[in-house]
């Protein structure tokens, strides 16, 4: 059974945000993990139908876009974290090397 899953309007506009707000986007994001819990495991073309590719594919979108809510009430710069996270990661790994 394929959920729904909205984002509400109001979320995307620019504004201070409120405890409600930080609850609702921590609820957005629960039901987007439940849905990648659900979804297909790859969106590999040698693995997946084309039907399967595309609804991996929105459901990981989907995800994504409530994890930059999350962030964006909690007032943090999304892709600014991503990359600080990754530099991390290539650091430990190439020290792994």
């Amino acid at each position: 059974m394929r959920r729904v899953f909205r984002i509400p309007f109001s979320v995307l506009l620019v504004g201070r945000p409120s405890a409600e707000d930080h609850d609702e986007a921590l609820e957005r994001l629960d039901a987007a993990l439940a849905t990648v819990r659900s979804a297909p495991s790859s969106a590999d073309p040698e693995l997946a139908s084309p039907d399967e590719r595309a609804a991996a594919e929105e459901v990981i979108g989907r995800l994504l876009l409530a994890v930059v809510d999350v962030a964006r009430i909690a007032r943090v710069d999304p892709e600014l974290s991503l990359r600080q996270v990754a530099d991390g990661l290539r650091e430990v790994a190439d020290g792994a090397g």
